[in-house]
């Protein structure tokens, strides 16, 4: 967007690390930073920035956590007696705090500062994939993978009867923080919150309904119990 100096468009730059001929890698990059002129230095503090940078530079997370619920009170991680009426698959969560940091740097003035700290997040989604524990590397499987329906116009999708082809690829999954309701008031807390866990897996895709599922419970039935 254009803005009182004449600037129009604002340009950033990745941090990746150097290449090398014949040594094929993976590359990510998480944060993005501002170009400036010469001369010009950008507003805020840039330290743990470039510490991100080169932790996610590959686009793999490095802390990640699981669990299959063991109490009917999901917010308990230990037995206690009361058994979970249903099998919710297993609950999966990664880099909780980097998260967090990330939304409230996109969201909050930065420290000395009275503007936000201009590193716009790189990270639109995540994927997740699993395999066989002790399996080979040609074992994993994505569980954000979507193909085009083959059944259904040989697979080549469109858009108000415009042909736009077919679809092969990962869709990413998100995490999005909320708000905590009060069943009295009414009313939401002005705070955000993050869950324990991201996602739950139980043989599904994580981007796709899960039809069984859905057969399962009867969703497309209405409920006579009202």
């Amino acid at each position: 967007m254009g803005k009182p100096t004449g600037e129009f468009v604002k340009r950033y730059a990745a941090r990746i690390p150097m290449l090398t001929k014949n040594n094929e890698r993976s590359l990510f990059a998480s944060i993005l930073f501002p170009v400036m002129k010469p001369g010009v230095t950008p507003t805020g503090v840039f330290d743990e920035l470039y510490i991100e940078a080169a932790r996610f530079n590959d686009g793999f997370a490095t802390i990640v956590h699981a669990d299959q619920p063991k109490s009917g009170n999901l917010l308990k991680e230990e037995a206690d007696g009361f058994h979970p009426q249903k099998d919710l698959g297993i609950r999966l969560g990664w880099e909780d705090e980097q998260i967090l940091i990330w939304y409230l740097r996109q969201m909050t003035v930065a420290e000395n500062s009275t503007e936000r700290l201009d590193a716009p997040l790189g990270v639109m989604g995540y994927k997740v994939d699993v395999r066989v524990a002790g399996g080979n590397d040609a074992d994993w499987e994505s569980l954000n993978a979507v193909s085009s329906n083959v059944n259904l116009n040989n697979g080549i999708m469109q858009l108000e009867g415009i042909d736009i082809g077919s679809f092969s690829d990962e869709l990413p999954y998100q995490v999005y923080p909320t708000k905590v309701y009060d069943d009295q008031e009414k009313n939401a807390s002005s705070n955000y919150w993050l869950p324990m866990y991201f996602a739950n897996w139980n043989n599904a895709s994580l981007v796709l309904p899960d039809n069984t599922a859905a057969l399962i419970y009867k969703n497309a039935e209405e409920n006579l119990s009202r």
